[in-house]
């Protein structure tokens, strides 16, 4: 199958300001921490998850996955060598017959028990694709078909029923192993992954009902007999790799109207989903009201990016680059927790020590830090959670996506400062020097060096909410929303995408957007408490110098003489443990 957009070659791109600061906190604070490694390699054998029928078997994979995709990205050899560590540790949990598992034989298939195989299939897969040594890889797809045999003879038509391996959400976790049994195809060749993987597939997803049916009947996500947000994107994304195998059209279109239907009735403001926890639960027109119940956890905004930037790939619309941008702006680096504050447990009904990641976005008078997602206490006593292990993922993703390429010449998705390296069909190389501060600022620069190229197509992404953008101060037109310019080596380019402060109305309230970026009030910022009931409208915005760690930021007028502090989301609320914690999206305008 053809796909429209590739990445790079691992390890060709390099950016520099947030991303960076980024990618190099998660790397060092998160994905090199041997003792947390070795912490979910020791899972695996102690039947730990059977006491509450757990789900701490999905934690190795779960980072796995995001640690294999940022070694793409950075080549850092540390990274690599802790990894293939944390692989071999695992192998060696491995039965005789094949089995890996959290939980004991007699309590096996059941609860998460297929949602943590699941994963196990997930890490070892991304870590073989970037695995260095023959031998080594033989292993691991060893490994990795005992696991999915074992698997196979205990599960199936004539055995136990997938749809009955779990009673959590209509057996929806187990069912999401389809994608990992479809990619140990592409791995091996071998049909009986495939028939497995159709087998799941044709189970719709779900004990509960069909969630394949409630595509094809266009009904609202929240409306679907099950509505566990996380779980039923990676079960679609089974189907969209169900599509890469076989080419057939149908696949892709349950996909693209699935991600339709979530971006018509359950996308917010900033890109993520699920108003009422981690449900999907007509967040689109229920953003604006307060709740207790916190909202758009991020595993569900980094399972979205992720189907996503494999859309983007496959079909090259812009709309899919333009929900990806949004959602990594604001949902996704603003649960970003860089000075590793405490964070509250629910389960401990107390604050605990500080994960990488927040799980939960608030938009409306509320803090961040509100609960951690999927937490678990370690042997150790320890603690994690199952945010915390999905999001670098999808920080190693934007800057994997920012440049890519076509059959033409080079795609351009995101604009972020640094370079990137693109090796073209004819076998020369260019490199894509960028220089920008956007989305602070609306210009990008770009320069094109390396070997000597007389005509080379550039695609830029003009985003939906640019209207006038330009290329060398000439307004510049668009196909399928990327402008296509033809350029030679030495070539410069600026890019300019204007940028204005829009609002946004929803059911009376107000927000306020900037290009990608989502506006929001903070008490901290403010150094005071705010009275976000009170209504009053602004009649003046006055763009004011950004504080550190800042996009943007900008000074309201109110009719009643008070000045608001509106800046961009991420860097909203970080500082949840103060008295003034609260932040919100939408406002009280008049």
């Amino acid at each position: 199958m053809q796909k429209k957009f590739s990445y790079l070659e691992i390890g060709k791109s390099k950016y520099n300001t947030f991303l960076k600061k980024t990618v190099d906190f998660i790397v060092n604070v998160q994905l090199k921490d041997r003792v947390l490694w070795n912490k979910f390699v020791d899972v695996f054998g102690s039947n730990i998850d059977d006491t509450e029928n757990g789900w701490r078997g999905e934690y190795w994979g779960k980072m796995m996955r995001g640690a294999c995709l940022t070694y793409a990205y950075t080549q850092d050899e540390e990274l690599y060598e802790i990894l293939e560590n944390a692989v071999f540790g695992l192998l060696q949990k491995q039965e005789i017959d094949g089995r890996i598992s959290a939980y004991s034989r007699e309590n096996e298939f059941n609860g998460w028990d297929m949602w943590a195989r699941k994963y196990i299939m997930v890490g070892l897969e991304y870590f073989y694709r970037i695995c260095k040594n023959e031998d080594k890889k033989e292993k691991i797809l060893l490994a990795l078909k005992a696991h999915a045999d074992y698997i196979i003879a205990h599960i199936g038509e004539d055995k136990l029923p997938i749809t009955q391996t779990s009673k959590v959400h209509g057996a929806l976790n187990s069912c999401s192993i389809l994608d990992s049994f479809l990619q140990l195809y592409l791995l091996t060749g071998e049909e009986k992954y495939k028939t497995f993987g159709k087998y799941v597939m044709d189970c719709g997803g779900s004990g509960a009902g069909d969630l394949v049916e409630c595509v094809k009947k266009g009904l609202k996500p929240s409306e679907f007999p099950i509505t566990k947000a996380y779980e039923m994107i990676s079960f679609f994304e089974g189907i969209l790799t169900y599509y890469e195998i076989t080419g057939e059209e149908k696949y892709l279109q349950t996909v693209v109207e699935f991600c339709d239907l979530i971006e018509r009735n359950e996308k917010s403001i900033v890109g993520g989903m699920g108003y009422r926890h981690e449900y999907f639960s007509d967040t689109k027109e229920k953003q604006t009201e307060f709740s207790t119940i916190p909202m758009l956890e991020t595993c569900v905004t980094v399972t979205w990016i992720r189907v996503l930037s494999r859309l983007l790939c496959i079909t090259g619309e812009r709309r899919y680059a333009d929900n990806i941008e949004l959602s990594a702006y604001n949902a996704l680096y603003g649960a970003i927790n860089f000075e590793l504050l405490e964070q509250y447990s629910n389960e401990r009904k107390s604050k605990v020590s500080g994960l990488p990641f927040d799980s939960y976005s608030p938009l409306v008078t509320a803090h961040r830090g509100d609960r951690i997602g999927g937490y678990k206490e370690l042997a150790d006593g320890t603690h994690y959670g199952c945010c915390a292990c999905i999001g670098a993922a999808a920080v190693a993703l934007f800057p994997l996506g920012a440049v890519m390429t076509d059959c033409n010449g080079i795609v351009v998705n995101y604009y972020v400062d640094g370079e990137a390296n693109a090796k073209l069909p004819s076998g020369k190389t260019v490199c894509l020097k960028i220089a920008t501060q956007y989305p602070t600022d609306s210009k990008i620069f770009i320069k094109l060096e390396g070997e000597q190229i007389e005509e080379l197509s550039l695609k830029l992404r003009i985003p939906a909410w640019c209207k006038n953008a330009t290329v060398n101060g000439k307004t510049c037109s668009s196909e399928n929303g990327y402008a296509t310019v033809t350029v030679k080596t030495g070539d410069e380019i600026l890019l300019d995408l204007p940028m204005e402060i829009k609002s946004e109305k929803l059911n009376g309230k107000t927000a306020f957007t900037r290009g990608p970026l989502v506006l929001a009030r903070d008490e901290y910022k403010e150094n005071g408490k705010i009275d976000f009931e009170k209504e009053e409208a602004v009649v003046s915005l006055e763009e004011v110098p950004c504080q550190e760690d800042e996009y943007f930021r900008c000074k309201a007028i109110t009719d009643g003489g008070n000045e608001w502090i509106l800046s961009d989301y991420k860097s909203c609320g970080k500082n949840w443990t103060s008295d003034l914690n609260l932040i919100s999206v939408w406002l009280n305008v008049k």
